[in-house]
């Protein structure tokens, strides 16, 4: 299984292309695993990504998770009240900063 990573960078420059992206490979696979161990920063940007994500993939009758999610992420997914919604799978090592 392949997983889509997510880059190091998610802003609102790039987020239409990775929204485009990400919605092809909902459309590509069975059982789509979003990857975010690259990722360097949190943002509401990311938060809208996940949602757009999960929304796509809700739509069209696929289940995706979340996987190697970063603290940083976590705690915005927490204030806005998405964690019992959003499938994320949770690791211990995942904390924005920590990357390369």
């Amino acid at each position: 299984m392949t997983r889509h990573e997510l880059p190091a960078v998610v802003n609102f420059d790039n987020l239409v292309e990775l929204r485009h992206a990400g919605e092809a490979y909902v459309d590509d696979n069975d059982t789509p695993v979003f990857d975010f161990h690259r990722l360097a920063s949190a943002s509401s940007a990311v938060m809208a990504l996940m949602v757009a994500w999960f929304r796509y993939a809700h739509a069209h009758g696929k289940v995706i998770s979340f996987v190697n999610v970063p603290e940083g992420v976590m705690n915005i997914v927490e204030v806005s009240e998405l964690t019992d919604l959003l499938p994320i799978e949770v690791s211990e090592d995942a904390a924005v900063g920590d990357r390369p």
